[in-house]
C-alpha cells in the first residue's frame, strides 16, 4: 500500500524561470516522502477559455495538499477562476507564493522576499559598470514580490547617493507582454539614452525585449 502523500502543485503556465522552484519543492517533497503532481497549461493562446479547463481535472479528494503558485497567473480572470475553483473543490491545506490573493481564501500565504537579491544586482551594475542611471521593470503594482525588488533597488540606488525619477520605476505583469511594450516605447537598445541601463524582473520579461 501507498503512503507517500500526494502535493499538487498548480502553475498558470511553467517557464524556465520556474525551474529552480520546481527543482526545491521536488527535493523537499522526497526528503518527506511525498509524492507532486503539476498542472500547467500547455499553450497560453486559448488562456481565457479552452486552457483554464485543465484544472477543473484535478481530483482534489485524492490530494493532500496544495500549493497554488498564482503569481504564475498573468490573466487575473484565469486566476480567480482557479482560485475559486480551490476554495470551492479543496477540504485540504493550500499554499500560495508572494501571494496577492485576498483573505476571503483562507489560504496560507508564503512570503519570500527578492530585496537582497535586487540591491545586490544593482549594486554591482553600480561598481563594476558604472551606470548611474538605472530604471527598473518590476512586476505588478501592490504585489509583494515586485514591491520588494523596487525596495532593494531603491535601496542600492540611495547607498550610491544616486538620482531616481519617478519614471525610472516601472509595473508590469512577470510576463513577456511588459518586455514587449517596453520595446515598443523605445526604451531598449538605447532608447533610454547612453550610460543608462534598465533591470527587468525575469528572463520571461528579458525575452520580450529581443
Amino acid at each position: 500500500m501507498n503512503n507517500r502523500k500526494l502535493i499538487a502543485v498548480i502553475f498558470f503556465k511553467i517557464t524556465h524561470s520556474h525551474h529552480e522552484l520546481i527543482k526545491g519543492i521536488t527535493a523537499q517533497a522526497n526528503s518527506c516522502n511525498c509524492d507532486i503532481a503539476i498542472f500547467s497549461i500547455f499553450s497560453a493562446d486559448d488562456q481565457e477559455n479552452g486552457e483554464k479547463c485543465i484544472f477543473d481535472l484535478i481530483n482534489f479528494e485524492k490530494t493532500d495538499g496544495i500549493i497554488f503558485i498564482d503569481s504564475s497567473f498573468w490573466v487575473d480572470k484565469v486566476r480567480d477562476y482557479t482560485a475559486e475553483l480551490i476554495k470551492e473543490k479543496c477540504q485540504k491545506p493550500v499554499i500560495v507564493l508572494n501571494s496577492l490573493l485576498t483573505e476571503k481564501y483562507n489560504f496560507y500565504n508564503l512570503k519570500i522576499s527578492d530585496k537582497q537579491y535586487i540591491h545586490e544586482i544593482t549594486s554591482h551594475l553600480i561598481e563594476k559598470h558604472h551606470f548611474s542611471k538605472i530604471y527598473f521593470l518590476t512586476g505588478p503594482k501592490g504585489n509583494f514580490l515586485a514591491e520588494e525588488r523596487i525596495k532593494g533597488y531603491l535601496l542600492a540606488m540611495r547607498s550610491y547617493n544616486l538620482t531616481v525619477k519617478s519614471e525610472y520605476i516601472r509595473y508590469g505583469n512577470f510576463w513577456t507582454e511588459s518586455g514587449e511594450l517596453l520595446a515598443s516605447r523605445g526604451l531598449c537598445n538605447g532608447g533610454i539614452g547612453r550610460h543608462a541601463v534598465f533591470i527587468v524582473c525575469n528572463d520571461a520579461v528579458l525575452g520580450g525585449t529581443v
